[in-house]
This record gives C-alpha cells, sequence and structure tokens, in this order.
C-alpha cells in the first residue's frame, strides 16, 4: 500500500490546528501585556516607525496607535481561530503582536 506523503505547510497546518487554543491564549496574553506596557510608558504623541536623522515623523495619538494594533492583532485571532490548518494566519498573528512590540520599542528607545 502506498502512504500518500504530506507537504510540509499540511503538516504544519494539522500541528497548529491541534495547537491552537494554546497559541491564541498565548498572544492573548502576551497581547494584554504589551498594551498595558504601551498604555502606561508611551507618552502621548507616538511614532510608528524609526525615523533617520534629519527626516520629519508623523507622530499620532498614543490610544489611536494601540487600538489599530490591538484590532489587527484581533483580527489575525479571530481569523487563525477560524482556519487554524491556514499558516498564513499564524504568521499575521505573530507578526501583528511584534508590530504591539515593535511600537514599544521605537517610542522608548527613540
Amino acid at each position: 500500500m502506498a502512504q500518500e506523503k504530506k507537504g510540509l505547510f499540511q503538516r504544519w497546518g494539522e500541528s497548529l490546528k491541534k495547537k491552537r487554543s494554546w497559541i491564541l491564549y498565548g498572544t492573548a496574553v502576551a497581547t494584554l501585556f504589551l498594551t498595558a506596557a504601551c498604555w502606561t510608558l508611551l507618552p502621548a504623541q507616538v511614532v510608528m516607525q524609526a525615523a533617520a536623522v534629519g527626516q520629519a515623523v508623523n507622530a499620532v495619538a498614543k490610544e489611536s496607535a494601540i487600538l489599530a494594533n490591538l484590532g489587527l492583532t484581533g483580527l489575525f485571532a479571530l481569523l487563525f481561530a477560524w482556519r487554524p490548518k491556514e499558516v498564513v494566519y499564524f504568521v499575521a498573528l505573530c507578526l501583528a503582536v511584534l508590530l504591539q512590540l515593535s511600537l514599544l520599542l521605537v517610542n522608548l528607545m527613540v
């Protein structure tokens, strides 16, 4: 009997489906901690990306930047919960959490 070989992305998708609840729990906890840190540590006006020397920056309100990142993370968390075998939703969810971290790092390190 010939056994069907599964592709790499198919195996990753099945693994993600099995661990969906743990992944969603971990990203929710990380997002809540990062949101609390952003809310308390950031100034009233924040920048979304680091600027080079002499480059003008566009500052936005802290609340709108945090809420935009929360909305993005929530959207990809819902998409990942709906279709956990899609690796792209998992990657987008991880990038959304890292975007929240980068908002904190860009504004605190500058």
